[in-house]
């Protein structure tokens, strides 16, 4: 399994690469899972979000993030 993790969902190099990634792998049959610290940005629409295993957490600081997960 793999788990891809990005802090927001916001225009940026990292983040497309990541979604893109992950759209990549789920085609594939591959087992992956994203999380999102931060659900926000204009790539939430590229998330097929019904089939797949994406997990928003509502946090800003990732800091605080461990204690989430």
């Amino acid at each position: 399994m793999i788990i891809i993790l990005i802090h927001n969902l916001k225009s940026g190099g990292a983040q497309k690469v990541a979604i893109n990634t992950f759209n990549a792998l789920k085609k594939k049959n591959i087992k992956t899972k994203l999380v999102v610290m931060n659900p926000i940005g204009e790539l939430r629409d590229e998330l097929d979000i019904k089939k797949s295993n994406v997990y928003f957490f509502k946090n800003k600081r990732s800091r605080f993030f461990i204690f989430k997960l």
